[in-house]
This record gives C-alpha cells, structure tokens and sequence, in this order.
C-alpha cells in the first residue's frame, strides 16, 4: 500500500513539474531546436510599416508556445532555415492596416507574426494551429517561387 501511495506521488510530482514550462524555457527550446528567434516583448517594425499589435498576456502567450512546439515538430528540424525564417514575431490583437488578423507573413524581412489570441473572437486551438500552417505556406511560397499567391 505505501508502495503505491508513493509511485502514485513521483508520477503526480513528474507530471505537475513536466506541465510547468514556462515561457522563457519553452521559447528556448523552440530557438535552439529550429534555428528560429521567438519575439514576443519587442514591437517589429515590418516591411510595410502596416502591423500592429500588443504584447501578448502571459495566459496566451505559454500556450501558444506550447502550440508552436507541437506543431515545428512536424517538419524537419532544417525546414525554417532551408526557407530563411529568422524570427516569428507573437503578439495580441494583431493587425495589418486596421484589419484584424490571427497571422501575417513576410518574407521580405524573414518574419512571421501569429496573434496569440487569434482573430475574429477566435482563438481555438484548431484555429490556431491551421493559422500556423496556413501562414506558413505562404512564406513557403514565396521562398520558392517569390510570390505568396503562387
């Protein structure tokens, strides 16, 4: 009986302390893994001085981390640098000329930006990680062909 009540605290112990990355770690581990820098506390001017956006809360801002290490790791570790990204800018309520937007490539300066707390009134999960990707694409696009609407 101790025996269990003592495994039962090592694996709740284990999983509590697993589950509490925090930012700074999990930006760490993105950079290092993908070659890619994580801004989050800086505003970056981009190339048509169009975006705008605030800091992200720290709420949001750790799970979205969390997303963006789950889904970098499904593509190969050289991916971001074999299409020159440098940096993915994370914000909230993100913009480019007014227009809400949940993300905006460009890869003019090798930047990605990605509204933490989505667009619209969404910020699922689903709607996030399909912003990820679908944004991605596009800056995939123009480092092969020089057009995002390829």
């Amino acid at each position: 009986m101790f025996r269990n009540l003592y495994l039962t605290a090592i694996l709740i112990s284990v999983a509590f302390i697993g589950s509490g990355q925090d930012t700074q770690t999990l930006e760490q581990l993105i950079e290092s893994t993908y070659r890619v820098d994580i801004l989050w506390n800086v505003h970056i001017t981009d190339s048509w001085s169009s975006v705008s956006y605030s800091n992200p809360d720290s709420e949001n801002l750790t799970a979205y981390l969390k997303l963006l290490q789950k889904e970098m790791k499904k593509y190969p570790k050289t991916y971001f640098n074999t299409i020159k990204l440098k940096k993915i800018v994370l914000g909230n309520d993100m913009a480019f000329s007014g227009q809400a937007r949940a993300a905006i490539p460009d890869p003019y300066k090798g930047y990605l930006y990605y509204s933490v707390n989505g667009a619209y009134g969404d910020a699922s999960v689903t709607y996030l990680t399909h912003c990820f990707h679908h944004e991605l694409h596009h800056y995939t696009e123009y480092s092969i062909w020089k057009s995002m609407y390829f």
